[in-house]
């Protein structure tokens, strides 16, 4: 009989791994894409989201780098900092909206010639779920 309750625990306990299994993987992370569109390399970008800080040291004209950042914990924009490389001026940037919904998102962020910025975002793929049916 115990061997009989033993193996009952075991299989709910597989089943229940298996049906719930994205929540235990977590809820994963958001991303940002920050293309440089202008004519000079950047140096020292900065990007700020809520407390949260990621540098990148160089950025050649042309070039593109992702990071990612988990949801924040409520709804809040981006902050850039940046220098063009063999240029004196800083130039800053605050926009963009970062939700503290379920969705996660992909940022992508433009660097222009004359220090503005263009953002948009879009949903991230969702993996399919893996399943029994198809669906």
């Amino acid at each position: 009989m115990k061997n009989l309750i033993l193996f009952a625990v075991i299989a709910f306990a597989a089943w229940y791994g298996w049906t719930h299994y994205e929540q235990f993987k977590g809820k994963g992370q958001n991303e940002v894409v920050v293309t440089n569109q202008s004519a000079h390399a950047v140096d020292r970008l900065r990007i700020q989201i809520a407390q949260r800080t990621e540098v990148v040291e160089h950025l050649e004209a042309g070039a593109s780098v992702m990071r990612t950042f988990p949801t924040p914990p409520s709804d809040v924009t981006f902050q850039l900092n940046w220098e063009y490389a063999g240029l004196m001026t800083v130039p800053t940037w605050s926009g963009g909206l970062i939700s503290a919904g379920p969705m996660l998102m992909r940022h992508t962020l433009l660097i222009q010639d004359n220090g503005d910025v263009i953002w948009s975002s879009e949903q991230k793929p969702q993996a399919k779920k893996r399943g029994l049916l198809p669906g």
